[in-house]
């Protein structure tokens, strides 16, 4: 018998707006904060941000909500479900940036104001060598970047993923785009990959010092059409 595929869900992917911040970054901790292939002392989210906590959910809500204000290049789409009640619930989202002109990637600055929930080294040592990655491959190119996506853990598997990928996708050839780079987590990597991702260039950071156990890596994908 082969394996049965999970149900698929009735949903729909619409932008996202500013009162969604808030339920963005909440989506988003507990998203990442059950992985399925990062155990706790390796999970990426819990080493550089903490667990699910309010202070880490405001920090990135305030962020999020500053990007939607000010970045022209940023696009947000959520999908969202009917709850029992016939209310909108998300049940997961993606951040897109769009560079339609050649991007020149700067080194991450180390005076970012991190949660007081977060680790500080942690955060700008990874994340900048991430920045550093796709500065080698990307810099002074026209290309798609997708920065986040989060499903909840009890809708994965259903297709959401696929269709946040696919809108951010379409809209980049839209724009004429056809270069697209991706920070792949463990957990997203074989989406990706079925969609036509190449990996490229990993980021491996040796979480120990920073309290986490072994190594944990972020494959830089790129995808040309």
């Amino acid at each position: 018998m082969g394996a049965v595929r999970p149900a698929l869900i009735d949903f729909q992917v619409i932008p996202a707006t500013e009162d969604d911040c808030l339920t963005l970054a909440q989506v988003e901790a507990i998203a990442f904060d059950n992985s399925k292939k990062e155990p706790p002392g390796s999970n990426t989210f819990q080493i550089m941000f903490g667990s699910y906590s309010d202070v880490g959910n405001e920090f990135r809500r305030s962020n999020f909500l500053e990007k939607m204000k000010t970045d022209p290049t940023a696009r947000f789409w959520k999908a969202v479900i009917k709850d029992e009640n016939g209310l909108e619930k998300i049940i997961g989202w993606a951040r897109w940036h769009y560079f339609t002109e050649p991007k020149t990637i700067e080194p991450l600055k180390n005076d970012i104001p991190w949660p007081t929930t977060a680790n500080r080294d942690a955060c700008n040592d990874f994340i900048g060598a991430v920045e550093l990655a796709k500065k080698k491959h990307m810099d002074g190119k026209r290309f798609g970047f997708l920065q986040v996506l989060a499903t909840l853990p009890e809708y994965c598997g259903k297709g959401v993923g696929s269709a946040l990928l696919q809108q951010g996708l379409s809209t980049g050839r839209g724009l004429g785009l056809n270069d697209y780079w991706i920070d792949a987590s463990a957990d997203g990597h074989d989406l990706y990959a079925k969609f036509g991702f190449v990996d490229t260039e990993p980021v491996i950071l040796d979480v120990e010092k920073y309290g986490g156990v072994g190594t944990i890596c972020i494959m830089g994908m790129r995808k040309t059409e």
